[in-house]
């Protein structure tokens, strides 16, 4: 998995499976805040994802919570086809409801 950021965004990349994610935890993104900064959200851009499974979903989350910790709001972006069928066949919809393709 890679992780790039550029400004207000943050690009997720990879295997996001049990078999991906052990490498991926120290590679997300510790979110550099600006304090001129008027935009409150992040945009995490889901198009690199290659396989999510439920575990991915479950880190996904918990990252997304650590960033509502900051006082930001996290959108993902880009999510493929692939994940939201994964999405939709795992039954989750929080806090992925409002993602945007």
């Amino acid at each position: 998995m890679t992780v790039t950021k550029s400004s207000a965004t943050s690009y997720l990349n990879g295997n996001w499976t049990i078999a991906g994610i052990v490498q991926q935890v120290p590679r997300l993104p510790e979110l550099k805040l600006n304090d001129n900064r008027t935009d409150s959200t992040i945009a995490i851009d889901c198009s690199g994802i290659e396989e999510i499974d439920m575990n991915g979903f479950e880190l996904l989350h918990v990252w997304l919570n650590c960033i509502k910790l900051r006082g930001l709001r996290a959108e993902l972006v880009n999510m493929s086809d692939s994940m939201r069928d994964a999405q939709k066949r795992m039954g989750i919809k929080q806090p992925f409801e409002g993602a945007t393709r």
